[in-house]
C-alpha cells in the first residue's frame, strides 16, 4: 500500500474500509438520524487543512449545528461519539527508528488533551503490546498488526491513532479499540 498523506485519502480509505475498525459515519443529518441510537454525534470537517472538530452535538441539536457551523454538504462527516466515561485507553502508536513508540494516556477526555495533559510514553515492543493487549480485544490487536503491515511501505511506518473503550464501538462488530486516523503527515 501506499504512503497515507492526507487527511482526504484517509477518510476515502476508512469510507472504504480499509483502515482498521473506525468510528461509524454519515454524511448526511438524517442518515445520523436515521440509523444511530446515540444521544451524541460529532461533526468533523474534511476539507484539506481543516482540522475542526465539534464532539458531543445533541442528536436533537445536529441539525440546527451544522447550519450554525455555516459547512456545505460534502465538508464534513458525522460520526459516533465516546463518552468520557467509555475511554479506556488513548494514544499514538508508531515505530521510530525500529522501535515501537506509544504515546498514551488513560485520562477520560478527547485524546489530544489526554495527551497534553498526562502523556505517557512506552518504548519496545513487548511494553507496548502488553499494554495495547491488557485492554483491547485479540481481534483488535490482530487489525493494528495488520495495518502496520499495510501502510509500512519501505519501512516507512504509520502513525495509527486509536482509543479502546469500554464496549465494543465502530464499523467492525467485536471490536473495542477505534482507530480515528492512520497517517504518514
Amino acid at each position: 500500500m501506499s504512503l497515507i498523506r492526507t487527511k482526504r485519502q484517509y477518510y476515502n480509505l476508512a469510507a472504504q474500509q480499509q483502515v482498521g475498525n473506525c468510528p461509524k459515519t454519515w454524511s448526511t443529518p438524517e442518515g445520523y438520524l436515521d440509523e444511530s441510537l446515540d444521544n451524541y454525534a460529532g461533526i468533523r470537517m474534511v476539507v484539506p487543512g481543516s482540522n475542526k472538530f465539534t464532539p458531543l452535538v445533541e442528536r436533537d441539536k445536529l441539525k440546527q449545528k451544522i447550519q450554525q457551523l455555516g459547512i456545505r454538504d460534502g465538508d464534513y462527516i458525522i460520526s459516533e461519539v465516546l463518552l468520557p466515561s467509555e475511554i479506556k485507553l488513548a494514544g499514538e502508536l508508531t515505530v521510530i527508528n525500529g522501535e515501537w513508540v506509544f504515546y498514551y494516556s488513560y485520562k477520560k477526555v478527547q485524546m489530544r488533551q489526554a495527551l497534553r495533559e498526562e502523556g505517557r510514553h512506552a518504548i519496545g515492543q513487548d511494553l507496548v503490546w502488553s499494554l495495547i493487549e491488557s485492554v483491547a480485544t485479540p481481534s483488535d490487536v490482530d487489525d493494528l498488526h495488520n495495518l502496520f503491515e499495510r501502510y509500512s511501505p519501505r519501512g516507512r511506518y504509520p502513525v495509527i491513532e486509536l482509543t479502546v473503550c469500554s464496549k465494543c464501538r465502530g464499523i467492525f462488530p467485536h471490536r473495542n479499540t477505534l482507530v480515528w486516523e492512520v497517517r504518514h503527515y
